[in-house]
């Protein structure tokens, strides 16, 4: 085996990965400058590179240096933490690569409308031409809240019928979501008191069920 082939070890936060010198060197980057400069690089009593970088994508950061491409996963999520790691080692190619999917990927997920302060409440609410949703949220539990309602699902079902609205739950001591219904007939719908987190959306399913009855 050349020098030029020879087997490199990195140690990437704490997960070792081998690859080839002509890998790591194809690119302009990161990496070519790290192989190429005159400098001996540090090498650990295994003989391993230290990377100080998340190891979760370095294996798709790999192959995208041995092939050129690569199929990216579906989560944006994952996508824009490519993205960063992309941009870190200089992968100019697998950059365009994230960013042409990103916005594709951005469109589909729903837009939260937010009332950001009372007044703007009063606002929306005050004679709307469209039957207005409000459903007032807490950050602390949002992961609980949102196991049993999909919020992206409720908007594609209701949003021909409501402009809904989110604003953060502001009373103290409640740890419950809520939600209101304003129209300019004077009956208002608003949360059950006793409603718990897993009968949120089977509550607000009823209160909508009704006030479409009302409406006939």
């Amino acid at each position: 085996m050349s020098a030029n082939d020879e087997i490199v070890k990195l140690d990437v936060g704490g997960v070792i990965f081998k690859t080839s010198k002509p890998t790591l060197t194809k690119f302009d980057g990161f990496f070519k400058t790290m192989f190429e400069s005159e400098d001996k690089l540090k090498e650990d009593e295994n003989g391993c590179v230290f990377i100080d970088r998340d190891p979760k994508h370095f294996r798709l950061i790999l192959n995208f240096m041995r092939d050129e491409d690569v199929v990216l996963p579906e989560s944006l999520k994952e996508i824009q933490e490519i993205l960063k790691e992309a941009k870190n080692y200089e992968l100019d190619g697998l950059v365009k690569i994230c960013i042409e999917k990103v916005p594709a990927e951005s469109a589909a997920k729903p837009k939260f409308r937010l009332i950001e302060s009372d007044v703007q409440m009063m606002q929306i609410v005050t004679n709307p031409e469209k039957p207005v949703l409000i459903i007032h949220y807490r950050m602390e539990n949002w992961e609980t809240a949102t196991r049993y309602f999909s919020i992206s699902n409720f908007q594609k079902k209701y949003e021909q019928y409501f402009d809904i609205y989110f604003k953060i739950a502001t009373s103290i001591g409640d740890t419950k979501w809520s939600y209101s219904i304003h129209d300019k007939a004077p009956n208002i719908f608003s949360t059950p008191k006793s409603c718990q987190e897993n009968n949120f959306y089977w509550s607000l399913e009823n209160s909508i069920n009704r006030f479409f009855q009302l409406r006939q």
